[in-house]
């Protein structure tokens, strides 16, 4: 058996077994609700409309992975404990499961670490009975991997430690001013930012209703997973290296789309093990992104925010807040989410704000203190029009 197959094998077994799983943990909180019912809400408090038939279907792994790994709006994620096994585990599982659709040839080190990785996500559910299956295949893999790794004297390559996000995906901690001393028109921006958190433009339906609560969903960072080494990026003439590349970025734009260009060419240095890239790297990789878009049906806009297949930037209403720190640089946050923010703020705002008191509560909702002046290019197009003309 090939470890193409091996992995699909991993892939069926493992997509048999997290069904009743996942519904166990969601009847603990809310008895009789569907744990994909539950999905399909948070979708749409997210303004994403998956309309495909089996887009929410219980046996497809897929589905599965996306609760095991995405903040489930007010239920945060109802599967994880402190040490974040789970989603990280599953985080994995969702790059494997996105290469094996794409029929990826696995090595056999590719297919050992899939197969660990479901074993392990298993046995932290206590389903030892679907963990022995999994790892009877895991271990038919052992002698092609032995002879891959040359008798497999180095352990370290298994890539089984834990696996922590690149410092470089963070906002900068310099990007973060004091707090300036309070006053009544801070006092407006601190009450309009803190009001436009609260989504009112949606109501959850159906057996979910009142279980996601009314918060609007944060920004939550995707952390890739490691996909391959540095030296893995030198050539793009290797097919596997173009799909691995493809794969992360697919990922990444289904989690945190819209998401800037700049951003994606930083995913990817991290999941192949690297901290920065030569201008002909960066642009080899935007090219496998644009490629990405001819294949995966996502959009690029004008700005280079790159949005998956499914959300539409003309529809989309929603945006996502960081109020407590920044998430994102402020250079990677889409005009049209800055649009959308202004314009809830200044619909549901008791008080009238001027331009800058807008703009002010712009950036707090993303965890920005203060405007910097190569913010104003970005703003300026943000809130036009939506001040009022008294208080210009």
């Amino acid at each position: 058996m090939s470890v193409y197959s091996q992995v699909s094998e991993g892939i069926r077994v493992l997509s048999q077994r997290l069904p009743d799983l996942l519904q166990a943990r969601i009847e603990e909180i809310a008895p009789s609700v569907p744990w994909t019912a539950v999905l399909k809400e948070v979708d749409a408090k997210k303004g994403r409309v998956r309309p495909q038939s089996d887009a929410y279907a219980a046996n497809d792994l897929q589905v599965q992975l996306r609760m095991l790994t995405e903040r489930l709006a007010g239920l945060g994620f109802p599967f994880d404990d402190e040490s974040r096994i789970v989603s990280t585990l599953a985080a994995e599982l969702r790059g494997v499961r996105n290469l094996w659709a794409h029929t990826h040839e696995f090595n056999a080190l590719e297919g050992f670490r899939a197969s660990d990785s479901k074993v392990r996500l298993l046995e932290h559910f206590g389903d030892q009975h679907g963990a022995v299956k999994l790892e009877r295949l895991r271990n038919k893999l052992l002698p092609n991997l032995l002879e891959e790794l040359d008798l497999g004297d180095r352990l370290e390559d298994l890539g089984l430690a834990p696996r922590t996000a690149a410092s470089s995906l963070s906002a900068p901690s310099a990007e973060t001013p004091t707090e300036a001393p309070a006053d009544d028109s801070q006092r407006r921006v601190e009450a309009a930012a803190t009001r436009s958190t609260v989504q009112r433009n949606y109501t959850e339906t159906g057996s979910t209703q009142g279980l996601l609560g009314q918060d609007r969903v944060p920004f939550e960072a995707w952390i890739p997973a490691q996909l391959g080494t540095p030296d893995m990026l030198e050539s793009f003439k290797r097919k596997q290296t173009r799909e691995l590349v493809q794969a992360a970025a697919e990922e990444a734009i289904d989690a945190e789309g819209p998401v800037h260009e700049d951003r994606l060419v930083k995913f990817i240095l991290t999941a192949f093990g690297r901290k920065r890239a030569s201008s002909t790297l960066e642009q080899q990789i935007k090219r496998q992104l644009q490629n990405l878009v001819k294949s995966n049906g996502c959009h690029r806009d004008q700005d280079s925010f790159y949005w998956p297949a499914h959300t539409h930037p003309q529809e989309w209403m929603e945006f996502r807040p960081s109020p407590d720190t920044p998430a994102r640089k402020f250079e990677e946050i889409s005009a049209k989410e800055m649009r959308n923010a202004a314009r809830e703020i200044q619909e549901y705002t008791e008080e009238v704000l001027s331009e800058t008191e807008l703009k002010r509560a712009v950036v707090r909702v993303f965890g920005f203190k203060k405007i910097m002046r190569r913010y104003e290019a970005r703003l300026n197009p943000a809130v036009a029009g939506l001040s009022s003309p008294a208080m210009q």
